[in-house]
């Protein structure tokens, strides 16, 4: 401790609250707008959203509001074992019993002592001491008793160096967070491209569509490259011009897709495309990491036999040999 820092214990410097469960039995007390955070809402550092909601009279009946800006942190709950969920409610929010929620005494947010930002992030900052703590319970989940977290002891540098401190601290959770939300976009983009191309076909329906009503392979072509680019023709000429290596792949990959259906167990499948046991895909894919990495011969082999084992009995997946290799 150093002559600018002061040490405190942290259930001097707040203020505990334990929340609950209003009975599940009446109906009256759920499906209302005020979210109820447990263990399976706890999941980031921000919470103002949950899957149960309660009303204002479940709330009264059985249950507590944490105000926004509090600290929520689970203390009881078998992922206790693997992390300690910890964060902060962004709104109002109702918390059960296995939640505790903390605030900086009033009068030393006043004075400037601290707040509750950054005994956020002085907490996330001791998950290893903390995880130390968790105790073991009967029933297989973990616990941490609010006794021995209240005695843990804080060093608290200056205000104006817990500012400095926390806009550093901030400004990389707002990275992380906007970084999660790019990988969220992203992974829905992708799950709509792979539906569109491998589950409705689009863009050989697209094909169909534009045979059918008289074009030209070329016209089917540019249907499909519609298709797969969302862009109209007038958008697809100017890309050719302004990016023509662009341009180029997305005609090769539209090139790709045939331009009719055939019949299949499985219902209506693009023409040339079959049915394969996934034990056989799984068998060919192995082998090829086999080939290439010597350090995994021994889980190669007992991978393959599993293949061996399920090439047969698989569940049947579509693939185009000719089309998108493996």
């Amino acid at each position: 401790m150093t002559s600018k820092t002061r040490l405190f214990h942290l259930g001097n410097l707040t203020v505990w609250f334990s929340g609950g469960t209003p009975s599940k039995k009446n109906t009256d007390y759920w499906d209302g707008d005020i979210p109820w955070i447990s263990a399976s809402s706890m999941e980031g550092d921000l919470f103002s959203n949950s899957e149960l909601k309660i009303t204002k009279q479940g709330l009264l009946a059985g249950s507590r509001l944490a105000p926004s800006g509090s600290i929520l942190l689970l203390v009881r709950g078998s992922t206790l074992h693997k992390k300690i969920p910890l964060g902060m409610a962004s709104c109002d929010v109702a918390f059960n019993q296995d939640v505790k929620a903390i605030r900086v005494k009033p009068n030393l947010l006043n004075e400037k002592v601290v707040d509750e930002r950054f005994l956020y992030y002085w907490l996330k900052a001791n998950e290893p001491k903390l995880l130390e703590m968790v105790e073991h319970t009967g029933i297989g989940a973990g616990k941490l008793e609010t006794k021995r977290l209240q005695e843990m002891k804080v060093e608290l540098p200056t205000w104006d160096e817990q500012r400095r401190i926390l806009a550093v601290a901030s400004a990389l959770d707002q990275r992380i967070r906007n970084n999660n939300q790019i990988n969220q976009t992203l992974e829905s983009m992708a799950q709509a491209i792979f539906k569109s191309w491998f589950v409705d076909f689009d863009p050989v329906r697209a094909k169909m569509a534009a045979l059918e009503a008289g074009g030209s392979e070329e016209d089917a072509l540019l249907a499909a490259m519609q298709a797969i680019s969302g862009k109209d023709p007038e958008q697809l000429a100017q890309m050719a011009e302004e990016q023509p290596e662009e341009y180029a792949e997305l005609k090769t990959t539209a090139g790709l897709f045939p331009s009719a259906m055939q019949d299949s167990e499985l219902g209506e499948i693009p023409e040339g495309w079959y049915l394969r046991p996934f034990g056989s895909v799984l068998l060919k894919t192995i082998g090829e990491i086999g080939a290439r990495t010597h350090l995994m011969k021994n889980t190669q082999r007992k991978s393959k036999s599993f293949a061996e084992q399920t090439y047969q009995t698989s569940t049947p997946v579509i693939t185009a040999q000719h089309q998108f290799a493996m």
